[in-house]
């Protein structure tokens, strides 16, 4: 007996809801964090899904900035080896100590091939720390530092990371993507599954367009879900999946007297992070995550503000523009009443044209100063307040960071005519207030939509049957 060939609004419902789950818990990959408990692990990560959720576009950016760091790190590495390597010669024509050295050569050339792709991502989501030089990692009440991309940068040229791999602190097994990736929670299998889920999403709404079937505003919702989490997909693909645990990079006392005489500012990020105006000055980052729901939102912020450079605004404002846009398809699908219809209409506009204001609003020359720099100072400032809640960010915002932001912006450029912080602070409000109206509407409005579906919602594309789904 076969099934039925109809589908009900229960079943469609679920679907949906497994898809979009599916879409986006797979497609977050977070970064490194040290915290006590379990639990701030997966609430680090519960709120980097409902992030993605609501905004991913700012999700694709940030991955695609993460992606185009570790290419960098990847080619300055195997450049920090590439002098220590000699010409092929002929091993019978050489002494005892000449054949030594070439095999100094040839293992240095195997060191060049020791950070892979994984282990570049792995520098890049903060999964090198810095530790004294005994390499005793520290407590979960000490703070911890991460090293950015710059910093590994400026240790690579410094020669420090070579020196620690010929004094043997620092191994093959530190960096190789083989235990990088046994660090990693990433399944083939499960992505598998998830992939052959969203396959037949796709197929399924295909297959309804040809059959001149109507497909609801829920299914379009997570078909732009789906296209996102496959942008997701190819740039993080060789990033590790929920790795809880750092390796640890022992600094002794001659290498952070070498840190401080050519990069005074290397750790400035954390000892005087209030003062911080230049992205590509942040060497070291906070990864510590204290009790409490809310401290996982501030690590979020703060890697997401880290990673506002221009590049990453102008694609996150492509991004976003693609969003709204790929809404507007259902511009004249069938709506509940008049009012949603038109508030799904302004609210796919409003996607895209907040991020274009958004956009303009941090251009550095149209507002006097950086206006990222004021985003990452607040972002550096609430991360190390343990569980900081929404009212205390805005007074810390408000009564602390804004103060010295206006002071510094104004010896740095006494003739701008930017706007102040707090007009900076208020619009950014504002911004966010509204988008996030918009990016809820759409998303709460294509759920509730399936209480009123036209007849043709139920038929179901009867070859679609076969194909394994959930």
């Amino acid at each position: 007996m076969p099934n039925p060939t109809g589908r009900g609004t229960v079943g469609l419902l679920w679907s949906c809801i497994i898809t979009f789950a599916l879409c986006v818990w797979t497609a977050v990959h977070p970064d490194v964090i040290w915290a006590r408990y379990p639990s701030s692990q997966l609430g680090y990560k519960l709120w980097w899904t409902l992030w993605a959720a609501f905004a991913p576009e700012f999700t694709v950016a940030y991955a695609m900035f993460q992606r185009k760091q570790a290419s960098d790190i990847l080619k300055i590495w195997r450049q920090s080896w590439a002098d220590e390597v000699g010409e092929e010669v002929d091993e019978h024509s050489l002494s005892r100590a000449e054949l030594g050295a070439v095999n100094q050569g040839r293992a240095a050339l195997s060191k060049r091939d020791w950070l892979g792709e994984p282990g570049a991502f792995f520098v890049v989501m903060s999964g090198f720390v810095i530790v004294d030089g005994d390499g005793v990692k520290p407590g979960y009440e000490a703070p911890i530092v991460a090293v950015t991309a710059p910093g590994f940068t400026a240790l690579l040229q410094l020669g420090i990371i070579q020196e620690l791999v010929r004094e043997n602190k620092l191994r093959r097994e530190h960096f190789d993507s083989r235990n990088i990736g046994d660090r990693s929670k990433a399944s083939i299998v499960a992505k598998a599954i998830v992939g052959a889920q969203l396959l037949w999403t796709v197929i399924q709404c295909i297959g309804r367009k040809a059959s001149n079937l109507p497909v609801t505003l829920l299914e379009v919702h997570v078909l732009i879900h789906i296209a996102y989490t496959i942008l997701a997909y190819f740039f993080w693909w060789h990033k590790p999946l929920d790795v809880a645990e750092p390796i640890a990079i022992p600094l002794d006392s001659r290498h952070r007297a070498k840190l401080s005489q050519a990069e005074p500012a290397f750790f400035a990020s954390i000892e005087d992070g209030i003062t911080l105006q230049n992205r590509d000055s942040l060497f070291v980052k906070s990864r510590t995550v204290f009790p409490g729901p809310l401290s996982p939102v501030s690590m979020i912020s703060y890697d997401l503000a880290s990673a506002l450079d221009h590049d990453t605004r102008l694609w996150s404002t492509i991004m976003a523009i693609i969003n709204g846009a790929l809404h507007c398809v259902a511009w004249l699908s069938h709506f509940p009443s008049p009012a949603e219809k038109w508030l799904w209409r302004v609210s796919s506009l409003g996607i895209a044209g907040l991020n274009i204001i958004l956009y303009a609003a941090l251009m550095p020359r149209s507002w006097g100063v950086r206006g990222d720099a004021l985003m990452l100072l607040v972002a550096t400032r609430l991360v190390a307040i343990p569980n900081c809640s929404p009212w205390r960010a805005l007074r810390e915002s408000l009564t602390v960071v804004l103060p010295q932001f206006n002071r510094g912006s104004t010896e740095r450029h006494p003739s701008s005519i930017g706007y102040p912080g707090v007009v900076r602070a208020i619009l950014w409000l504002l911004y966010l207030t509204l988008y996030l109206s918009c990016i809820l509407f759409v998303t709460i409005e294509s759920v509730i939509s399936i209480r009123s579906l036209p007849a043709g919602s139920y038929q179901s594309v009867t070859w679609s049957n076969y194909f394994p789904h959930f």
